[in-house]
This record gives C-alpha cells, structure tokens and sequence, in this order.
C-alpha cells in the first residue's frame, strides 16, 4: 500500500475521477455561458467557481442575482444549500481518519457530491494521493469548464444552457441504476 501521507496515488485518483471530470465539463461549460449571458464579469465568474466550488450553489447564486434577489437572500439561498456538506465532511472522516488532520481538513475542501459518491463506494482505505488526486481533477476540470464556457459562451443558445445540471444529475441517476443493476461496467468490485 502506498504511503497515507505522501502524494502516491495521485494520478490514479485523477483517473478514478475520469467520469465525474466528463460529467463536470458541460455543466461547468454552462454555468461560464450562463454568467457570460448575465453580465456577470469574468473575475467574478471564477472567483465562483474557484473559491465556492459547488455546482447546484452557484446554479442557485446565478439564479439569485438575476432575479434580483438581494446579496443576502442570495448567501443564504448559497447556505441553505451547502449544509448538506457537514454530514458529508463528517461521514467522509471515516475514509480519511488514517490521515493527519491538516490533510482531512484540506480533502474536505474538495470534497463534492460526486467525489463523496465514488469515495464512499471504495473497499479499501486510500492514500492523501489518491483522494486529493481525485479533487483536482475534478476541481480543474470545473474551472476549466467555466472559463471555457464564459470565453464561448455567447456561440451557445441560452436554452440549451438550462438543461446543464439537470442532465448531470440525469447521469448520475443512469450511472447508479446501471450499478444497481448488475452492470458494473468491467470494475470488478
């Protein structure tokens, strides 16, 4: 097993996370386009996704400030949503419990739906590597995903915009059905 502290793993987590990272793309891709189309600016559009990091959130932000929503219905809409995360940090200290706490605290920074999903259906305890090569990738490719949606975005019709994270969670949906279903697509697990 590789060290629980060291950076061994890393890209084998980056590869676990290939299918959250094709999934994130066009949502993030979206969500860029989406802000591009409001008038939002490009330093305030990263600055979402960099720092909050939380897709259905910053659906929600957006959503917020174009209805006109004052700055603080809008944080507490943001709130409201992100407090599913405590029990997720909290059940995810279980899989990172072998870590020093500094690493736990910095996994959980990353940690989103999708991750906690894939991390939680692991057999085996996972080096620092491993989870943290899982977040970056899939925090990279949400912000790659923005920044290209907001450079391109006005090439994209508004309307197909809207369907961008509800045809996440549509994948996510068909992802665990094909799962519960006997179709564990050659994982051996």
């Amino acid at each position: 097993m590789a060290s629980k502290t060291g950076l061994q793993g890393l890209g084998q987590g980056a590869i676990a996370g290939a299918g959250i990272v094709a999934g994130f793309l066009p949502i993030a891709i979206g969500f860029g386009a989406l802000t591009l189309k409001s008038g939002i600016s490009l330093g305030s559009t990263m600055g979402f996704s960099l720092w909050l990091f939380a897709g259905a959130s910053q659906f929600a932000l957006l959503e917020a400030l174009m209805q006109g929503l004052s700055t603080g219905a809008a944080l507490a809409t943001v709130v409201v949503i992100n407090l599913r995360h405590l029990p997720m940090s909290l059940a995810a200290q279980r899989r990172y419990g072998h870590l020093p706490r500094w690493q736990r605290w910095i996994l959980c920074q990353g940690l989103v739906d999708e991750t906690f999903a894939l991390e939680s259906s692991l057999k085996q305890p996972r080096s620092f590597g491993f989870f943290l090569g899982l977040h970056l990738a899939c925090w990279g490719a949400w912000n790659i995903g923005t920044l290209l949606g907001y450079q391109f975005g006005a090439f994209l019709p508004e309307r197909w915009l809207r369907f961008a994270l509800p045809g996440l969670f549509f994948c996510l949906l068909l992802g665990n059905l094909e799962e519960r279903l006997g179709g564990s697509g050659g994982s051996g697990g």
